[in-house]
């Protein structure tokens, strides 16, 4: 059993005498759990992504957790792999949070489909309603599958028992976990997983994204991932999904030479987490592709939003100047299949998504306010920047859950989700937490 849980960071797991339980049809065991922190862990937030496992029971039908101080056990519900199908090559994407780039999610759903994703699975908080109706439309061609994230809306009486809202203290929107979350969940039936958001677009230098991950298993059969550099690109898209034209965006696009962090194609049968960049253990392992063999492009819409490299992991505050960029070329013939998918697939859609960029914006303004990652301004994440009470005419869907608490020993508490997953709608904005 692995179990993906957050805490202090300076929790210390050497000191625990959890146990875990489980039992089938004719057996039951207790066994000893190993905790650890699951990836890097950011200097300026209180709380962490840890990861546990402990051995069962074949086959179990009940899963606890228990302690000396409590003997009978505290249920934890439980997930098994997907097993049922093959995704050679799948995809999993960071969540969404006030999410409204709707150019960028189709933009990037048909261009991973069209090179051999197998299958891309996007976890969604809170994004505008027509972006959940375009995915609902990719999941029912079988392109994508929709998982809804929520964050604990903990309660003031919890607030003050833990001693501070864990939410605000979860780097940016909780990505580990939630990454980790897909890669346990598609290790079994995927040879092949990129971890990438919805801006960062690879093209194969090989026919299909199989072809060109294979040949790099031929030649590093037991790397946990490969890791592609990034270099900015931008593309024009149109403001109405109307007159929104993949062939258009295709042929506008352009790119810059200097790189930066990239992201990771894991091979889940070495890779035991996912961080945004990396695997979050066993890291060593991984290869890191040279920029001149293949690189990843982090696509923005806006030349304002392209910024000029100052290393490997920092930007200047100044854009990119229009002579910096290149056109890069895409073979005709995908272009003219790409476009003709989107077509296809949209003709009778009728929830068209109109431009509303109010949280990109502020969330953009509040991420490169805290890229310093020194530890000198409070944790990052989208809960902390200052979003208006209300976006008038922004339909949002925003995913939810209900929690119970159950005491496992005089300094431990779980904090469980204890119902299904349900969307909470607003005509005007996205409200994620009601405490905080």
């Amino acid at each position: 059993m692995v179990l993906l849980l957050n805490t202090h960071k300076n929790f210390d797991t050497n000191s625990l005498t959890i146990q875990c339980y489980s039992e089938n049809q004719t057996t039951q065991i207790i066994s000893n759990i190993q905790i650890r922190m699951g990836s890097v862990s950011a200097v300026d937030c209180q709380w962490a992504f840890f990861i546990a496992n402990c051995s069962t029971v074949t086959n179990p039908y009940y899963f606890g957790l228990t302690s000396p101080n409590k003997p009978k056990a505290v249920e934890i519900d439980f997930e098994t792999p997907i097993l049922d199908k093959k995704y050679p090559v799948a995809m999993c994407y960071p969540p969404m949070v006030y999410e409204s780039r709707w150019q960028q999610i189709i933009f990037a759903t048909e261009i991973y489909h069209y090179f051999g994703t197998d299958l891309q699975i996007q976890y969604i908080n809170s994004a505008m309603k027509e972006i959940v109706d375009i995915l609902e439309v990719y999941e029912s061609k079988g392109w994508v599958k929709n998982e809804r994230f929520a964050f604990f809306d903990f309660v003031d009486e919890d607030v003050e028992t833990i001693g501070l809202n864990p939410m605000l203290e979860i780097q940016a929107r909780n990505l580990p976990l939630a990454l980790t979350d897909c890669l346990m969940k598609y290790r079994e039936s995927s040879e092949f997983i990129i971890v990438a958001d919805v801006d960062d677009i690879l093209f194969p230098k090989r026919d299909t994204f199989f072809d060109e991950f294979l040949h790099l298993k031929h030649k590093h059969p037991t790397a946990a991932g490969f890791m592609y550099h990034r270099s900015y690109a931008k593309i024009d898209v149109a403001k109405t999904f109307e007159k929104f034209s993949m062939k258009n965006s295709l042929q506008t696009f352009k790119i810059t030479k200097p790189t930066f962090y990239g992201k990771t194609i894991h091979q889940p049968k070495y890779s035991e987490t996912a961080w945004v960049h990396n695997p979050g253990l066993n890291n060593d392992s991984t290869i890191t592709i040279l920029p001149e063999e293949n690189k990843m492009w982090h696509v923005m819409i806006e030349a304002k939003k392209v910024r000029k490299v100052k290393n490997f992991a920092r930007f200047t505050s100044e854009k990119q100047d229009d002579n910096d960029f290149e056109k890069y070329t895409i073979e005709k013939d995908a272009i003219e299949a790409i476009e003709e998918s989107f077509v296809k697939t949209f003709k009778n859609f009728t929830n068209i998504p109109k431009n509303n960029n109010a949280y990109t914006e502020i969330l953009y303004n509040c991420f490169k306010k805290h890229e310093g990652w020194d530890g000198s301004l409070p944790c990052f994440t989208p809960l902390r920047c200052k979003m208006p009470k209300s976006v008038p005419n922004f339909k949002c869907k925003v995913a939810q859950r209900d929690y119970k608490v159950r005491r496992l020993a005089d300094n431990i508490m779980l904090y469980l989700s204890k119902n299904p997953y349900s969307w909470k709608s607003s005509d005007n904005g996205c409200q994620l937490l009601s405490h905080n």
